[in-house]
């Protein structure tokens, strides 16, 4: 059975070998990571890199921005809906009228 920890290792390689890969091949001048992992063979391989990472105000904006979404998904989940409907007799015309009032919550 394969480790969770192998297949993560697997992983990292595979994406430090693209970036050495098409830093050799001249087909990019200047690597983006967010892989902590590989910075150092990065530097061992000599390639171009920018290590990128969220400064603490971006991950709490991040949160607030989430946090802001699920409250909408919540509100649009739990509205009422209300509806009349007015019903005219064919056989007598708009005389006699039969009035529904619906209402529906959504939750």
């Amino acid at each position: 059975m394969v480790s969770h920890s192998q297949v993560t290792d697997q992983v990292y390689e595979e994406v430090l070998n693209e970036h050495i890969q098409l830093w050799q091949e001249g087909k990019i001048d200047l690597s983006l990571t967010r892989l902590s992992n590989i910075v150092e063979d990065l530097v061992r391989h000599e390639v171009p890199h920018i290590f990128l990472f969220p400064s603490p105000d971006s991950v709490v904006q991040q949160f607030e921005q989430i946090i802001s979404e699920l409250a909408l998904i919540k509100l649009a989940e739990s509205q009422i809906t209300i509806g009349h409907i007015t019903i005219g007799n064919p056989n007598t015309g708009l005389d006699e009228k039969r009035d529904f009032l619906l209402c529906a919550e959504f939750q």
